[in-house]
């Protein structure tokens, strides 16, 4: 699980088979944690990279991209480093970055390092939604469409400074008593099933497809 921890250097490797729950058990008796998060029980290291989850700390500490020094990715042509174990080592494409969210299209996430914090800046959390939706918008609306969810009679979790708004429930349901609600809106909503966000890839990005020739050598 922990491939090597710097206590001392507040960074741990760790392997992205992990499951981020046992990853926080283990910093928290050297009290420490990674400030990404909560997520349910299930969710590893490798699920937060390649789809840029977001839980109730990313609103007080930022995304995982904030977080993140370095990736060991395996794919058809062996395994390589996205970058290094330190905070600033950009040169030429941030590979690490590219990453997240990337949906394993470029490789299998093996190893991953990250900047820890001291446990004394962690507070509680609130329970990820596992089933329903998510809607992603400008944060400036954040607070009168929370007025007009918490109408619905909903349990959900509002991430203020990201525009983010996830709502537990029934995908199809939760879709149907906004509809008409949120017409002029501009939002994306998107269906949560075990706590990870169904998003489309984009394929057709010419970013994209352009270091996938670089990495697959295509």
């Amino acid at each position: 699980m922990i491939v090597n921890h710097q206590a001392a250097n507040l960074t741990a490797v760790i392997s992205g088979h992990a499951r981020i729950v046992d990853v926080q058990n283990y910093l928290s008796q050297y009290d420490q944690f990674i400030p990404i998060g909560s997520f349910h029980d299930e969710i590893t290291i490798a699920q937060v990279v390649n789809h840029n989850l977001i839980g109730e700390l990313s609103d007080r500490f930022g995304t995982i991209k904030k977080w993140l020094l370095n990736l060991k990715i395996s794919n058809t042509n062996g395994d390589f480093q996205t970058g290094a174990n330190i905070m600033k080592n950009v040169s030429g494409y941030d590979l690490t970055r590219m990453m997240i969210g990337s949906k394993g299209k470029f490789g299998e996430v093996l190893e991953s390092t990250f900047k820890l914090m001291p446990s004394k800046y962690l507070f509680d959390t609130k329970l990820p939604i596992r089933n329903g939706c998510r809607l992603i918008m400008m944060p400036s609306l954040i607070s009168k469409l929370s007025r007009i969810i918490g109408n619905l009679s909903k349990n959900s979790i509002t991430y203020a400074n990201l525009g983010v708004i996830d709502i537990e429930g029934n995908f199809d349901e939760v879709k149907l008593k906004l509809a008409g609600k949120l017409e002029g809106y501009e939002i994306k909503m998107l269906a949560i099933h075990d706590g990870i966000p169904l998003v489309e890839y984009m394929e057709n990005s010419y970013l994209i497809e352009h270091i996938s020739k670089i990495l697959l050598n295509k």
